[in-house]
Formats: structure tokens, sequence, C-alpha cells
């Protein structure tokens, strides 16, 4: 199912059981790479990657985000994740937060792919969700990570010490944010569109 899409041929679908064994070769190559989250890389099992698709689709079933594969021209390249509760994983009846969570091979960085997903799925979320607020939390030993919400207009509020886990270290991250506020008033001025009060 069609997600979303980007320029460059970049499409965001969301991820299906018959994904696992695609999902599973994204991990190859990042054994040395403490900072990538595990939880876009999930095990090393064709059972623990179904496992993963399976909690995210029943996520999207109920309105709380979902788990894409990001797609370039028809090749598995990575994976974004829209995770309605945002950093802290608040599970209220009416969240009004959300958290982006990202990840992408080796050979697909260094070219706007992922800087190009994430605007789609922002555009997404704030267009199909009663959001007001978006998170990118990166890892701060990841500054090409980190770029990117900042390249998308991203406010940084500040550093989380050892939020995540990643085996024998605890890692930092940073948390950035976009309102829609913020976003609303970009959009106009890139179409050209201001706002009309009267």
């Amino acid at each position: 199912m069609l997600i979303c899409s980007a320029n460059d041929g970049i499409e965001m679908h969301l991820l299906e059981e018959r994904h696992a064994e695609e999902l599973l070769g994204l991990a190859e190559g990042w054994e040395h790479r403490p900072h990538v989250n595990e939880w876009l890389f999930p095990g090393t099992s064709p059972d623990a990657a179904r496992a993963f698709i399976r909690g995210h689709l029943e996520r999207f079933s109920r309105g709380r985000g979902f788990a894409a594969g990001i797609w370039l021209e028809e090749h598995l390249v990575g994976v974004i994740c829209l995770n309605i509760g945002g950093v802290l994983g608040v599970d209220v009846p009416r969240p009004v937060t959300a958290s982006i969570d990202y990840a992408l091979t080796p050979a697909a960085r260094g070219k706007g792919i992922m800087t190009k997903a994430c605007a789609a799925v922002i555009g997404y979320a704030f267009g199909g969700y009663p959001l007001n607020r978006i998170e990118i939390t990166p890892d701060v030993a990841n500054p090409k990570s980190c770029a990117i919400p900042e390249r998308l207009g991203f406010t940084r509020e500040g550093i989380l010490r050892q939020m995540v886990s990643y085996g024998d270290f605890f890692g930092d991250i940073a948390v950035y944010s976009l309102l829609r506020s913020e976003w609303e008033g970009r959009r106009r001025r890139n179409t050209g569109v201001e706002r009309d009060d009267s």
C-alpha cells in the first residue's frame, strides 16, 4: 500500500509480512554501526522481521502510525516509521505528537533520499492526522542523521541523555520538533498562498 511519494522516484509503502526477507537484507553492513536504531532493523531472523511488521500493522489499524519501506526505483533502500505519541510514547486518547524514525542502507546515503522521504511523511502526517507536533530524535553521535531535521526546518530543543541502549552502552538523543503552524506557514509561502482572515 502506497503511503506517500517524493520526488526522484522515492516511494513509501506500508511494510507487509511479505517484505520480511527484504527488510532483513537492509541490516547487512550495519554490524559495526552502534548508532543504528535496532527497532528499524529488527533481529536477524524472518520471524523477528515479521513480528516487527505485524506490530506496526496493528498500530496502523489503530491510527497510531506505521512502518513504511522506502523504495527507490523498485528497490527497498530504507525504513521510515511514524509513531503517534512521540518520543515519550504517550498513549493518550487524542495524541497530538508523533515522532519519525528512519534508517537507510549505506549505499543509499548521501543522495538526499531520507530528507525527501521525511518531507513527504511530514506532509502525510499533518494532512492525515490531528497532530500539532512532529519530532525527530536522532542519536547525537550521528551528525548526518541530525542534519535531516535541521534541513527540514525543525527546532532543536535539547538532548535526552542516555535515552537509548545499544547493548553495552547508552546513547544520547537530540530532540527536534516541527509544529503544525510552522509547517503550514512554510507550505503557504512555498505555494504563494497567504491566509485570508477577512
